[in-house]
């Protein structure tokens, strides 16, 4: 096994087993280029990541992986949140980089939404004085017949557009890139070992395992935003916390 992003320190101190469990990662995501940034940077993430969670973090991770039985292959607790992490990585790269951006984009897109609706508004309320200013001139049954189907019809198509326009019009910006990553990593962890989202620093202002671990990956954001996930989840209701809709392991 080399070193490869290891420091001496962590390298030196790793178990057979724990050797043998890294080994089992890296020769995963050596295949092929499984993400836009490469191999190189892969094996640097993986090598990086499995160091700041500690041997401790690791060994709840693996252990609480097995005793929550969602999981039943021979992959480890360890080789699955870095798997999702890597991916979730990748994916987050399609998000804006800041809040104040995703905040931007949101106000440009409830103005485009409001638009819309008041064209629609407009368009339907339009239509819909023709066709009733129509109605006087029927000269048969048949014609008035037509005319109020084309009434029902043009509610018909209004409802349409309202719900698609309702379906777009989010409540609130979507997520950056580092807020997207984290809460998708949070995610993961509970899926895979019921591993509930900590604050960011310990009671002795040490950083925690899985502030490490995400400091890899985005090392500014990292602590602002899992504090904000860890407050948040202490004030939620139980029923609707991280993982509280997942379907239970059997």
């Amino acid at each position: 096994m080399n070193q490869g992003a290891l420091t001496d320190e962590c390298y030196l101190s790793l178990t057979v087993e724990e050797r043998g469990s890294l080994d089992r990662i890296r020769a995963h995501y050596q295949k092929s280029d499984v993400f836009e940034f490469g191999i190189d940077e892969t094996l640097n993430f993986i090598d990086r990541s499995y160091e700041a969670m500690g041997k401790r973090f690791r060994d709840r991770i693996n252990r609480e992986t097995k005793a929550f039985g969602r999981h039943d292959g021979e992959l480890d607790g360890v080789f699955l949140v870095i798997g999702d992490a890597l991916r979730t990585f990748h994916g987050s790269q399609f998000f804006s980089d800041t809040p104040q951006q995703t905040a931007e984009i949101h106000k440009q897109h409830q103005c485009q939404v409001r638009k819309a609706q008041q064209l629609s508004d407009n368009a339907f309320s339009d239509i819909l004085a023709v066709v009733n200013e129509l109605k006087p001139t029927s000269w048969s049954k048949f014609d008035e017949e037509e005319l109020k189907s084309a009434i029902e019809k043009l509610f018909e198509v209004k409802n349409l557009i309202d719900k698609q326009i309702d379906r777009i019009n989010f409540a609130k910006r979507s997520d950056s890139k580092a807020e997207q990553f984290i809460v998708t990593v949070c995610y993961s962890l509970v899926w895979h070992a019921n591993i509930k989202p900590t604050k960011p620093l310990t009671d002795c202002r040490q950083k925690t395992p899985l502030l490490r671990f995400l400091e890899v990956f985005y090392p500014i954001e990292a602590a602002s935003i899992l504090s904000k996930i860890y407050d948040k989840e202490r004030q939620t209701p139980e029923g609707l916390k991280i993982g509280a809709s997942f379907i239970k392991p059997v």
